[in-house]
């Protein structure tokens, strides 16, 4: 999941500051975002997609 939200912050930052930066600097300030704005959002996706996959197995032991 960390992966994803990397990618995000990416986009993010590269919206927000054109100017280069090396990439450890990047991933260092993308980690600290990440810890503070986009972990609650990876948690509530997670837990839909575990919901979800809950809701399909008692589908099929329904149709079974």
């Amino acid at each position: 999941m960390l992966i994803v939200s990397l990618t995000l912050n990416t986009k993010w930052f590269t919206e927000r500051y054109s100017t280069i930066i090396s990439k450890s600097e990047i991933s260092n300030m993308l980690l600290i975002i990440d810890s503070n704005s986009f972990k609650t959002l990876i948690s509530i996706d997670t837990l839909n997609q575990k919901r979800k996959k809950k809701r399909k197995k008692k589908e099929r032991k329904i149709q079974k």
